[in-house]
This record gives C-alpha cells, structure tokens and sequence, in this order.
C-alpha cells in the first residue's frame, strides 16, 4: 500500500512541547506520527489505529499489515501494543455474508501479524463466525493477540447498538450475537479491561472492569458521524474519570460504503480526563502514546471515589470478586 493512501501524519509530542518530524519518503510531507508522549517513571507505549473497513476482506488486510509496519518499524524499541478499531476485518451492507472462526484462515493471518512484527496486537472486533448457524450471525468479537501470535483473551460485544434516524432503525442484534463475559487480562501496558464501540454507554460495565483490576480500558469503536459530534469524546472521558483508568479507543473513519460513515477520532485520555493523544487527521492514521501506570495510581490517590462507594445505600455494581486475569 502506498505512503499516499495511508497519508500517515506524524507529530512526536514531549513533555509539553510538540515537534513535527517529517517521515523519510515523505511525497507530500503530511505522512507522519500522531503524538509520541513521554513521562514519568513506566515508559509503556501504545498505538491506536485508525482506519477505513470495507467490504474487501484482503484489502482491510493490506492497511492493518501496512499500519502495525510502519508503526513497529519506526518504534520498535518503545511499542508495547497496537490497538485497532472495532470491524478492522470487514464493513459490508449486507446481513447475508459468511464469517470465520478464530481458528480460521483469515483470523490466523492476523495472529502471525502480531508474531512477524513482534507485536502485542488488539483486534477490536473481528466478525467470528458461529460454527452450524444458518442466520448467518457472528460474533463482535476483542482479541488480545501477544508477540508469539497466541491468542491471550477474547471478549464478545455484549450490548448490541440499536440506533433510530430519519432513515429508519438500525439493530445490530439481527447480525451480531451478544456475548455474555466481561475479561481483563495481562497485557505489556497493564492489566487491560476490554469492551467495544456501544457498550461506552452502559457505565456498569466499566465500574466492573475496574473492579476487576483493570489499568488500561480498551473501547475500539466504529461510531456513527451523527451520535459520534456529541457523545463520542464526552463518553470517552467520563469512563476515564469515572474509573481512573487510562481509556484508549481506536476508531473507524470515513465512507466505508454508500450506506455507512463513521465519526473517527481515535482517542487515549487519561484517568484524570485529559486527553493525551487524538487522530485529527481524516485518514488512515496512527496515534503513539505513552501509557504511565503512575498517572493511574496518583488519579486513584487525589480522589479515592472507590473508597467512598455505597453499596448499603445502592446496591452494588458489578463484580463482587477481583478474579484472576485470564
């Protein structure tokens, strides 16, 4: 794929200063990075990707490949995690296609990715096909792959977006069957509690996963332009400050068909509600950032809300045990 097509913009982000780095090759000089940030004492970096699924399965292939090589490639020796947006393998207009497992031929050519790149990958929601169903349904399905290709988590979109408009109601339930797990695993960047695109809107989730020991909340997402303007960033940031987790969320963007937009926008905000790193650009891009765990326990230090939790008075929210992370 080429420079052209990605238009990658790159913006190395310091302390407080900001210095724009051209890439070499550059043909038009706005290929580059998107915010490198630096600080504190856990120098853990991540990237989130954001990009423009079609219908063509080998083509959504090519720009994962081409992002996670160009992001690896020029830092290699800080980048822990590449994060990607929800529907990274595919966004089609029709509820008639086929989709694999996990155990098949596309998704294990996303596995090697993370092993050929050496690379902690977050696939934000691939379409897994359910094995002997004849509706055609799948599942939204977050993996967590490691460097070696293994798959160290998955966890199955569990709220199904019903969104009404103008031009009538859209209801992911009639393609997408509902996970019913939420998970929290290990991860190089800390212990990461995953979730995708509409749950942002259901706050217990995410006190759970909190709960459940996460550092890290990954939200990758493909919203709509429409819902995306007004609620996008302000439920970004709630979840961040609500949990006192970093939130990080890749994002889908742009025309994917004649029928479906999405916002974009890629986001990581720390648990304080700042935002640390965002793709402004309206491209294929990439966004590196640095995920300090020390601003996480100074945030959990300054307002110790779990602290202060009444469960007598409201009943408790989510998990009741802190269980082992898978």
């Amino acid at each position: 794929m080429s420079e052209a097509v990605l238009n990658i913009r790159w913006i190395i982000h310091i302390r407080d200063s900001i210095t724009h780095v051209p890439y070499a090759g550059d043909t038009d000089s706005t290929v580059v990075l998107s915010h490198l940030l630096i600080f504190g004492s856990r120098e853990l970096t991540g990237q989130v990707g954001q990009m423009c699924s079609t219908d063509d399965r080998e083509k959504n292939f090519s720009t994962v490949e081409e992002i996670v090589k160009r992001a690896t490639s020029d830092f290699g020796g800080i980048l822990k995690l590449v994060c990607l947006p929800e529907s990274f393998d595919f966004i089609g207009d029709s509820t008639k296609v086929h989709h694999d497992g996990l155990d098949g031929p596309l998704f294990t050519r996303y596995k090697e990715l993370a092993k050929k790149y050496n690379i902690w990958i977050s696939y934000g929601g691939f379409h897994e096909g359910i094995a002997n169903d004849p509706t055609y349904k799948c599942y939204n399905t977050h993996v967590i792959v490691d460097n070696e290709g293994q798959i160290k988590a998955t966890y199955r979109k569990m709220h199904m977006c019903v969104v009404s408009s103008e031009n009538g109601t859209s209801d992911e339930s009639e393609m997408v069957k509902p996970g019913d797990q939420m998970v929290v695993c290990d991860s190089p960047v800390g212990k990461l509690g995953l979730s995708i695109c509409y749950d942002i809107r259901f706050p217990e989730l995410y006190v759970s996963l909190r709960k459940m020991g996460a550092e890290v909340i990954l939200i990758p997402a493909a919203f709509m332009i429409e819902t995306g303007i007004n609620h996008w960033q302000v439920l970004l940031t709630a979840r961040a400050i609500e949990t006192q987790c970093f939130i990080v969320a890749a994002a889908q963007i742009g025309e994917h068909n004649d029928s479906r937009m999405s916002f974009g926008k890629s986001l990581v905000v720390c648990p304080w509600g700042n935002v640390v790193a965002c793709c402004v650009d309206s491209n294929p891009t990439f966004t590196i950032t640095n995920i300090d765990l020390d601003r996480t326990k100074d945030a959990r230090k300054k307002s110790p809300c779990y602290d202060n939790r009444r469960p007598d008075v409201y009943g408790d929210v989510g998990a009741k045990e802190l269980p082992k992370s898978k």
